[in-house]
């Protein structure tokens, strides 16, 4: 304890000598824009496919409800403050929507910390937040929907035409191009050959749009 108590100041002075306010308080606030982001993740995946509009209606328990005012809504704070339960029922609200939003935060700030506030940060933070919500929509029920895969296609068939000029006929037909396609058949095959029990389509689908962002390397 002796020496790793002089080791946390040592570090702790660092960053009060070396990071002023002013240059934390960017980082601030695109944490907030992506814990906000990450709550309408979380709404998104609730919501999809289950007839109930994205953008409409008030947010209600799972376990009651009871529809949520604005001050029940607010990002991490309300589940603090609310000790995890619904200010109604007492019921317990599960860590998973407080995971996403820190995790969305978390990846907005790291974009920003490299990209700043630039155009390529509002690019980079709209694809991870569509690749977030497809983790989140597929861990809890176990498949991609087609629409959140479908505009992952659609942005990767984008960057590629920006990348080359937005010009189609100046695209040439190489590896990065092609990247797409080829991971789209690699698991396609695997998913045929499996008849589905190694891996969904979905995946597959997800590896066209992977392919055409990153390209081959």
């Amino acid at each position: 304890n002796q020496k790793v108590f002089p080791s946390t100041l040592m570090v702790l002075g660092f960053f009060y000598v070396n990071i002023k306010p002013m240059q934390i308080l960017p980082y601030i606030f695109i944490a907030l824009i992506g814990l906000v982001v990450g709550s309408f993740l979380n709404v998104v995946v609730l919501r999809l496919n289950t007839g109930k509009s994205i953008f409409k209606g008030r947010s209600q328990c799972l376990s009651c409800g009871a529809s949520l005012k604005w001050y029940e809504l607010l990002p991490v704070v309300s589940f603090i403050a609310q000790g995890g339960k619904c200010h109604h029922c007492r019921a317990k609200i599960s860590w998973k929507y407080i995971i996403v939003e820190l995790i969305t935060a978390g990846v907005f700030v790291l974009i920003s910390m490299k990209y700043g506030t630039s155009y390529p940060f509002v690019w980079y933070a709209v694809v991870f937040s569509v690749l977030i919500a497809i983790s989140v929509y597929d861990l809890r029920h176990k498949i991609i929907p087609d629409v959140l895969v479908y505009v992952f296609i659609g942005m990767g068939l984008y960057s590629a035409y920006v990348t080359y000029g937005g010009n189609v006929a100046d695209i040439p037909i190489n590896l990065n191009i092609l990247a797409g396609p080829i991971f789209f058949a690699f698991f396609a095959i695997l998913w045929l050959v499996s008849m589905g029990k190694w891996m969904g389509f979905g995946d597959a689908k997800l590896s066209l749009g992977i392919g055409l962002l990153l390209g081959w390397g």
